[in-house]
């Protein structure tokens, strides 16, 4: 069995431009991440490195025109998967943190009712008191300063910063096997994200 984790081959993304030609985003992304292993994507903006994470994980903005000779989880073949098979993948086994929390968390859910439904769909069950222990747990590991107070507001009361830190908080503590982090400190200070 192979220790890779993770496979993209020959990855290329565009984009239609006003004269109907289609700009290159992505031209030949190859890359392999194996079990435990951390990989880092170093570039400017601009040159492919989001696009290269939400192909994997499917989640491409649907003007965009891609092909790949291989993509890969956990040995099975994401390029032959149906759509409502790879979407179960995608935040259980597979998950980002994107660079802006606002376009990531639900405006109409607590920060609290958005972590248990990340949570319970990583197949935790637990009661009520223990699953709000837990999601105070994690936005205090963020260094959240107030938790309880965090867990019950709306994304539109956090700041920037404060949105991203639940973001980091929702995703690492669910657990998935493949953590894609897209510049996931970019909205804090540097403090905090050293």
């Amino acid at each position: 069995m192979s220790d890779a984790l993770a496979e993209i081959g020959g990855l290329q993304v565009a984009f239609p431009g006003h004269d109907g030609e289609l700009a290159p985003a992505v031209r030949g992304v190859s890359l392999t991440v194996r079990r435990g292993e951390r990989l880092g994507i170093v570039g400017e903006s601009g040159s492919g490195k989001s696009l290269t994470g939400r192909a994997l994980l499917g989640l491409l903005p649907p003007e965009a025109r891609w092909s790949a000779d291989a993509l890969r989880f956990d040995g099975r073949d994401l390029l032959a998967m149906r759509a409502k098979e790879r979407r179960r993948l995608c935040g259980t086994q597979m998950s980002m943190i994107l660079q802006d929390p606002k376009y990531s968390l639900n405006l109409v859910m607590t920060v609290a009712q958005q972590m248990h439904e990340t949570f319970a769909r990583q197949g935790e069950r637990l009661g009520a008191r223990a699953m709000r222990e837990r999601i105070v747990e994690a936005l205090a590991a963020v260094h959240i300063r107030d938790p309880k107070r965090v867990a019950d507001a709306y994304p539109h009361e956090l700041s920037g910063g404060m949105g991203q830190r639940v973001m980091i908080a929702m995703m690492v503590f669910a657990g998935p096997r493949l953590l894609i982090a897209d510049e996931p400190t970019s909205a804090l200070d540097v403090l905090v994200s050293m």
